[in-house]
């Protein structure tokens, strides 16, 4: 029976940085098992043996090579990779990888490997390994600043990733979040609209994709139609940027019918029917673009594009009150599904945030969907919180909003503001488990035990104001930049 031990990668032994787990799980625990460790040190268990003692415990990249372990997920988070004094660790990984039929998770973030580490792993990698999720967060594969011949090598590990994930057979999942990537994405977009590819989750976060990069995304997003996840945030693209993301969002691929046989025709009233194309909507439900100053322009292309989205995070882009308009109108369309919608760090203001509250209640047209809804830091007073309960008030005809997180922090709500989204909330109707957030607002003592008696009805109650010299850091303190909301799929980051 193998035995577990909780501890990470950056805080363990590198002969224990490795994990052992189901497909499924990306951060796994180190798993071993004393028979394994035997069986795979064949050349060095020898002189140990003859001396009565236990032989020395393989390092994860030794694993790897013999390709005699079956755990599926090996994890390399932080462990120098690429920098020159682990150049054979390096050298060993590729050259396992090539042979090796059981790892379907290869964890490689915060290493120094570079456009010439990416070449080297992506060619290993080649060799048809199983392998489903890859992350390269943080490892400079595009070129440095610092870099006189950076012309020459920019696309060069992008370029190697591109054919990697269009050759591949199997990888779903990418990370290759901040790596200097810019001018690589036209070529990472390109090798997506591959029919070969079957990546559906593609973490790009800060990686300076300036509008043309954005351009390239949206022309990938028209053809792709397996990606489903799409992490975009954090990078340099404006209002043009967006709105050819929202073309390739809204484009409808045709597919063209399938070839039939002669014997195989339908003839009616002496006519030949031939089949008709289909057409397939865009795949994307989780799309990140927080911290790109797309503004209200961008927000307007996007509102009509996002039916089929159900994850949108637009925190720190620069949206005013007109631009939260365009958005409450997208959201009330009736084909549109989304049910988080973050949009911390704008400039919503009371106006912006009364508009998005109309999309948060059922009409007679149609059933509001939003579940979760982030306004912090937007300047929301006490007509903004008004409008939102008048939101979620229940209604006899057009029943309950399925609003279950509305977080307000950092906002201007006072008294009044809390005293309306109490007297909502503590209706009948409420969903169970409603959780209402307002850190550093200007509620006082009088709010605060009027918002109090929520807690009574089930709802899960966080209030401090700016007073409160205990709680005015809120966990990670005044956002003083564009934080990713989404915690990334890949890297749980």
């Amino acid at each position: 029976m193998s035995t577990s031990t909780n501890s990470s990668s950056n805080s363990r032994p590198r002969s224990e940085t490795f994990t052992e787990s189901p497909p499924q799980s990306l951060e796994s625990t180190p798993h071993r098992s004393a028979s394994k460790s035997v069986s795979f040190s064949k050349s060095s268990t020898s002189s140990s043996a003859a001396l009565g003692l236990p032989p020395p415990p393989l390092t994860p990249i030794e694993r790897a090579a013999y390709n005699q372990s079956e755990f599926t997920t090996l994890d390399l988070d932080n462990t120098g990779l690429g920098l020159p004094e682990h150049a054979d660790d390096l050298a060993a990984l590729c050259k396992g990888l090539i042979t090796n039929i059981h790892i379907t998770s290869l964890r490689l973030t915060r290493n120094s490997l570079d456009h010439m580490g990416a070449k080297a792993l992506c060619h290993a990698l080649s060799g048809g390994m199983p392998l489903k999720t890859l992350t390269l967060g943080w490892n400079n594969i595009g070129p440095g600043e610092h870099e006189v011949d950076a012309e020459s090598i920019k696309p060069s590990g992008c370029r190697a990733l591109a054919y990697c994930f269009e050759k591949h057979e199997t990888l779903t999942h990418l990370c290759v979040r901040d790596n200097n990537c810019a001018d690589g994405v036209v070529e990472l977009a390109e090798a997506l609209q591959s029919p070969m590819s079957v990546l559906e989750a593609l973490d790009l976060r800060g990686n300076s994709l300036d509008d043309v990069g954005a351009k390239a995304i949206g022309m990938m997003l028209g053809k792709n139609r397996t990606l489903t996840t799409l992490y975009l945030g954090e990078n340099d693209f404006g209002p043009a940027g967006a709105i050819n993301i929202a073309k390739g969002l809204a484009r409808k691929l045709e597919i063209p019918p399938p070839p039939v046989r002669t014997e195989d025709l339908k003839v009616v009233d002496g006519k030949v029917v031939h089949l008709e194309p289909t057409f397939s909507l865009s795949t994307i439900r989780t799309l990140d673009l927080g911290g790109n100053q797309i503004g209200d322009d961008g927000v307007r292309a996007l509102a009509k594009s996002m039916d089929l989205v159900k994850t949108l995070n637009l925190s720190w882009c620069g949206i005013g009150s007109a631009g939260a308009k365009f958005l409450a109108a997208g959201l009330k369309r009736k084909s549109n599904g989304m049910t988080n919608l973050q949009v911390q760090g704008n400039e919503l203001g009371d106006v912006g945030a009364r508009a998005l509250a109309k999309a948060l209640r059922n009409s007679s047209s149609r059933k509001a969907t939003i579940e979760r809804i982030d306004l912090g830091s937007n300047g929301v007073g006490d007509k903004g919180a008004t409008g939102l309960a008048e939101a979620l008030a229940p209604n006899p005809t057009r029943g309950a909003s399925p609003l279950t997180t509305l977080l307000l922090d950092w906002n201007e709500i006072g008294d009044a503001g809390a005293t309306s989204l109490a007297e909502s909330l503590g209706s009948l109707g409420v969903a169970p488990g409603m959780r209402l957030r307002m850190h550093d607002s200007k509620v006082t003592t009088v709010g605060r035990k009027i918002l109090a008696q929520l807690k009574l009805s089930g709802v899960d109650l966080q209030v401090s104001n700016y007073s409160d010299a205990e709680q005015r850091h809120y966990p990670g303190g005044f956002p003083t930049a564009a934080p990713s909301l989404l915690q990334c799929e890949l890297c749980n980051r």
